[in-house]
């Protein structure tokens, strides 16, 4: 009876060591499971708010984009010299009536790109890209030293000059026009963007006349 006594104990006591161990890997478990939701919920967040904040065509940012990274940019106490850039694409209703809209759209995603690349490549972190709407696009450069207007035209105009192949077998430029403005210190966007508009206005203009010039 002892014997049985001591061995009832002893299985008691190894259930319960188990029960313990089941306990505390379920707790462990719980928590694992609690972090990963977590980590999945802030990723969802996280991609929400990207995606609220970009273009779906692009990829680059929208006007939502424009008034919040674009002014903490402005507003950044380090970057002292800014460069503010509007791009309008040229008679791009007759791209889309020639070529259809899926080409247009194309053609929309390469300026785009190429906006990037030259952002990237001239100042990696503190610059914004945005499409404002329509064959629109907004591009800003930020640095604590000077920004290179040269640099940028030239860049501007490199993109320019890139071939693209159409569905029916013939090649185009992304034909576009741009102005770009230069500010320091503290500046607003609103009239950079006003003065980049302008510049934008009078380049069209200009690359009109000398289309007509061409074409006589």
């Amino acid at each position: 009876f002892q014997q049985d006594t001591a061995a009832a104990r002893a299985d008691r006591m190894q259930n319960e060591r188990w029960l313990r161990w089941l306990g505390w890997s379920g707790l462990a478990l719980m928590g694992s499971l609690l972090l990963a939701l977590g980590w999945l919920f802030a990723l969802w967040l996280r991609n929400l708010l990207h995606a609220s904040r970009s273009d779906s065509l692009t990829g680059v940012g929208n006007r939502k984009a424009l008034e919040t990274q674009t002014k903490e940019l402005l507003r950044h106490p380090k970057l002292q010299h800014h460069a503010v850039v509007i791009l309008e694409m040229d008679r791009f209703k007759a791209v889309n009536d020639t070529f259809g809209y899926e080409f247009g759209d194309v053609l929309l995603e390469i300026v785009a790109d190429g906006l990037c690349d030259i952002a990237l490549r001239m100042h990696r972190k503190s610059h914004s890209v945005v499409r404002l709407g329509g064959d629109e696009f907004f591009m800003s450069l930020h640095n604590d030293q000077p920004i290179d207007g040269i640099e940028v035209a030239s860049s501007l105009d490199r993109l320019r000059a890139v071939v693209i192949g159409t569905p029916i077998g013939t090649f185009v430029h992304p034909e576009f026009s741009y102005g770009i403005v230069h500010g320091a210190g503290d500046p607003e966007l609103a009239p950079m963007m006003h003065a980049a508009d302008r510049k934008v206005l009078l380049e069209k203009a200009r690359r009109r006349q000398l289309a007509d010039i061409d074409q006589t």
